[in-house]
């Protein structure tokens, strides 16, 4: 009966073993089924994402690769900007050498400041022609060129090729200026595109360590179902120990039978756990290195996108600086402009002179054609003039041989007359001391009465020979003019202050010298005067 009981007690425990070992093996298998399932849908998760990861760290390389490109380009716009950090300045330097080249005199080759045309139509300071040109007379520049039709004006011409030049180069500088503005926008443009992909990709990251995490705690419930089963599987051994020892030999071997087939079946399930677990393992391992390598290349985009930063930073700074020093260059290109307008017009000037210069130079001839003809009249009248010329000196010489005969005859005239008055006063005064009775009185008054005519007449023909042509009044200072003439002093002296010429011969009247014979004329007329104009009585 004991036996008995411990058969059946043993033939339940087997039956519950079994149902044991087929819950077991449901278990296993449904879990099995499920998490291979999962895993494979994790694993297409796992390879689409890291396709997509895959793409896009192709796109971000392809970026990179234009980025680089980019920075190449800047990084020679940068050091053309360091090269040169005012290239507005350099060409402002650049068109004040050239306007000294063209402003320089062509004689002394210095700068000019008072521009002068010379008659050749070359352009020197004022200061050259009084240096060079008045001294060399035969210089080429003294020449009178002829001035050709539709011949370019040299200086015009330089005006006209720098501002050309300086037009082009100012041009090539803002295409420069506009070619850095878009290189930084689109700098600017990428590292905010570069910064939306770092945290769309940072966002991914995280899915993806959260995936990992639900992944670790899957590993972990695995692990425990496995410790579980063992568990299980030791416990099912001993209980096969313990009934080894108790029971039938035939039912001993039915159930190791049974036994070893479920053992078999769970070692098998075992190893299959154990190289998914293996697999999972790797491909988490792979998933680990694959987001350390997004994660360096994230590192080296932000990286990138803060050189990108500084060096935009850094371009502003310059484009700011370059903005700053817009204002004086555009002073300093207005002052050009200035200049090269003041040059257009000294142009415009220096060809009005040019024809104002050939118009003199056409009437010039005109000129010089009349000029000859006057001159071959002059020649006649010159001729015609020597033979009036003789005639009047002729004539001259004997105006003067009768003038020097009248001279002496008035001379002793004077001197008979001196002589004649001073008998006639020591008669008169002895006369009068004699005279005490009335009909001496009445013959002295007819003496005087006679004496009386004469001395009127002679003072008559006195003041007739002493009469100016001018005042046609007889002279008290007569004086000679260049020709010979006798005139007063009065009018000689307003010749001469009036600057006017002899009329007799058309000289200078430059000093008053007297004629000493016509003074005394007049001293003696002035004595005669006295002398008539007594009362007899």
């Amino acid at each position: 009966q004991n036996l008995t009981s411990e058969l059946e007690g043993s033939m339940k425990n087997c039956q519950n073993c079994k149902s044991m070992t087929k819950k077991c093996k449901e278990l296993a298998v449904s879990d099995n089924s499920e998490l291979l399932e999962s895993l494979k849908k994790q694993q297409a998760k796992d390879r689409a994402t890291i396709e997509e990861l895959k793409s896009m760290v192709n796109e971000l390389e392809v970026e990179n690769s234009k980025l680089t490109q980019k920075n190449k380009e800047l990084s020679k716009f940068g050091s053309l900007a360091n090269k040169s950090t005012d290239v507005y300045y350099d060409i402002a330097t650049h068109a004040i050498g050239a306007l000294e080249e063209i402003s320089k005199s062509v004689l002394s080759k210095k700068l000019m400041k008072n521009p002068v045309l010379t008659p050749s139509l070359a352009i020197v300071d004022k200061v050259d022609v009084y240096a060079y040109l008045d001294k060399h007379p035969k210089h080429p520049f003294n020449k009178m060129t002829k001035p050709i039709k539709g011949k370019i004006f040299i200086p015009m011409k330089k005006v006209i090729d720098l501002r050309c030049e300086l037009k082009s180069m100012i041009e090539e500088q803002e295409e420069i200026n506009t070619a850095i503005k878009n290189s930084l926008s689109d700098a600017d443009n990428n590292s905010s595109d570069l910064a939306k992909k770092i945290s769309g990709l940072e966002s991914k990251l995280k899915d993806r360590q959260e995936e990992i995490k639900g992944l670790n705690k899957k590993k972990n419930s695995l692990e425990n179902e496995l410790k579980n089963s063992k568990a299980n599987i030791t416990k099912l051994q001993q209980e096969i120990a313990s009934l080894k020892k108790g029971s039938n030999k035939s039912q001993k071997n039915i159930d190791e039978a049974a036994i070893k087939g479920a053992t078999k079946g769970y070692k098998k399930q075992i190893t299959e756990l154990d190289d998914k677990i293996k697999l999972h393992l790797n491909d988490q391992a792979m998933k680990n290195k694959e987001i350390s390598q997004l994660k360096n290349e994230i590192s080296q985009e932000k990286a990138q996108v803060t050189q990108f930063k500084e060096m935009a930073s850094k371009y502003q700074s310059q484009a700011a600086q370059q903005k700053n020093q817009v204002p004086k260059l555009t002073q300093e290109i207005s002052k050009l402009k200035k200049q090269i307008s003041q040059l257009e017009e000294e142009a415009e000037f220096s060809t009005k002179q040019a024809k104002k210069l050939e118009d003199k130079n056409k009437n010039q001839k005109k000129a010089i054609g009349s000029f000859n003809q006057k001159i071959t009249e002059l020649n006649k009248n010159v001729d015609e003039a020597e033979v009036k010329k003789s005639y009047a000196e002729a004539t001259t010489k004997k105006v003067e041989q009768e003038k020097e005969e009248m001279e002496q005859e008035l001379t002793q005239k004077i001197k008979s007359l001196d002589k004649d008055l001073l008998r006639r006063n020591k008669i008169i005064v002895s006369q009068k001391k004699q005279m005490d009775s009335l009909s001496d009185v009445k013959k002295l008054q007819e003496d005087n009465g006679v004496l009386k005519d004469t001395i009127t007449q002679i003072c008559d023909s006195m003041e007739t020979m002493l009469e100016c042509n001018e005042t046609n009044v007889p002279m008290k200072n007569p004086c000679v003019t260049p020709s010979g003439h006798t005139v007063e002093k009065e009018v000689l002296e307003q010749w001469i202050f009036n600057g006017e010429k002899d009329p007799w011969n058309g000289a200078m009247c430059k000093s008053t010298r007297k004629n000493l014979l016509a003074s005394e004329l007049a001293l003696l007329l002035e004595q005669y005067k006295g002398v008539s104009s007594l009362d007899p009585q």
